[in-house]
């Protein structure tokens, strides 16, 4: 049997409240899935970097107190007041500047100088000001001025690298140097009849660093076996092969599925080694060898692996810096971050030597604490990150020594909440209900 609902006129539909949108849950609601984030917000810096020459004073707004020189990031506004320590009747213009340069040098190649950008900014002239009846420039100017974010390579619009001072002295030697400048220039006549205008420049010299936050974190829980089935979305798997003389064996490596990860971050990862026992035997313990196998040389107290012919497992962070002066290319290889492995146990009782096993390792690894910056790329030079897993076997092994690079991004920032503390506190009420 049909029902007939009446359809509400305008004026009842007005009488009802909307309800505004919000993550916290409002009562007859329930919050289906959350998932919300840790971490704080960076807050911006509230400090003055004052630089003087004579009678001229810079104060920059926006700093960090006790900071050697100013910093800026991406989409920065440069602003602050420019001082004069005595009159001002003698001043005919004041001109701010902002500039970018980077600089190359490789032993193969000679070296390069690039003007990444160069702007200019009238401040107060003389000129202008007597058209208004002003006769001297005020003892304060403030200024405002927008950072740049991009430059022009050819006809290329490229993002303005970070500030950075890097060397390499093994041959071919590199050197690489990116450094962005603030200029004050004071033109002003002398009092005594002078004809000829003097100029004073205070150069203030400060770092760009554009910063970046990884879109997705990291699981809290870095065990890879305890994770993968329960969300495997968070792992992803780069397969290889560890090449031996007969045939090849699998190698599987697991890492966090964003491949973009903040220098602070603590970086997880996963190491599988699949085969047969006789095959892997090199890389198991001698007391777990020894009931099947001939075992491998035992270490000699005090002296590092390779020197006994033992395998070894590495994975570390290595940054790829590439400089191109005139066409000529040179490739280098810095590591900026050393993991830590941890075997995991196997069971005491292996199974026959052609019956196949998994050995597994479980790491962590993280940028050192001198790396401010991550990758990027310019016209001439470029810095990449890659996690690179490296397998050395024994010397008397039939495997092949074994390297396999991951491309990641290192970025400044970890992953933070955007969610306010409160909203945070009512998602956990509601879902321990």
């Amino acid at each position: 049997m049909e029902r007939d609902f009446p359809i509400p006129t305008y004026e009842q539909a007005l009488e009802v409240d909307v309800p505004s949108y919000s993550s916290k849950v409002l009562d007859g609601e329930q919050s289906l899935i959350s998932i919300p984030r840790t971490g704080q917000r960076r807050v911006a810096p509230t400090g003055k970097f004052e630089r003087s020459s004579g009678h001229l004073t810079v104060i920059l707004d926006a700093q960090s107190p006790c900071a050697d020189q100013p910093t800026y990031g991406l989409n920065s506004v440069i602003s602050g007041n420019v001082k004069f320590n005595k009159k001002t009747d003698d001043v005919v213009d004041v001109v701010i500047k902002l500039s970018g340069k980077m600089d190359m040098v490789i032993s193969e190649a000679g070296a390069m100088e690039e003007t990444l950008f160069s702007e200019t900014f009238p401040l107060w002239s003389a000129h202008d000001a007597s058209t208004s009846g002003q006769r001297c420039a005020p003892t304060t100017l403030p200024f405002s001025l927008p950072m740049p974010n991009e430059y022009l390579s050819g006809d290329v619009l490229k993002s303005l690298p970070p500030s950075l001072e890097s060397q390499c002295l093994t041959s071919p030697a590199l050197f690489a140097k990116v450094r962005y400048e603030l200029s004050i220039h004071v033109d002003w006549v002398p009092k005594l009849g002078g004809l000829v205008s003097k100029k004073k420049r205070l150069d203030i010299p400060f770092t760009y660093l554009p910063r970046m936050r990884p879109f997705r974190p990291i699981l809290d829980n870095p065990d890879f076996l305890q994770t993968v089935k329960t969300a495997p979305e968070e792992w992803t798997e780069i397969p290889a092969q560890l090449e031996p003389t007969d045939n090849s064996k699998p190698v599987h490596f697991f890492i966090p599925t964003a491949k973009i990860y903040a220098l602070s971050d603590t970086i997880p990862f996963h190491i599988q080694l699949t085969g047969a026992v006789s095959h892997l035997s090199e890389f198991l313990p001698p007391s777990y060898t020894e009931p099947y196998l001939n075992a491998p040389p035992k270490k000699k107290r005090g002296r590092p692996a390779h020197d006994v012919g033992e395998p070894t497992i590495k994975v570390e962070l290595i940054r790829q810096i590439v400089a191109d002066i005139r066409g000529i290319r040179t490739f280098k290889n810095l590591r900026i971050g050393h993991g830590q492995l941890l075997p995991l146990p196997q069971a005491r009782a292996l199974p026959c030597n052609d019956c196949e096993i998994a050995l597994d390792w479980m790491g962590s690894l993280t940028a050192e604490s001198e790396i401010s910056f991550g990758g990027f790329t310019t016209g001439n030079l470029t810095m990449k990150d890659f996690v690179m897993l490296t397998i050395t076997p024994s010397c008397n092994s039939n495997f092949k020594n074994f390297k396999l690079p991951v491309s990641v991004r290192l970025v400044t920032d970890p992953w933070i909440d955007t969610t306010s503390r409160d909203d945070h506190d009512a998602l956990t009420r509601e879902r321990t209900r």
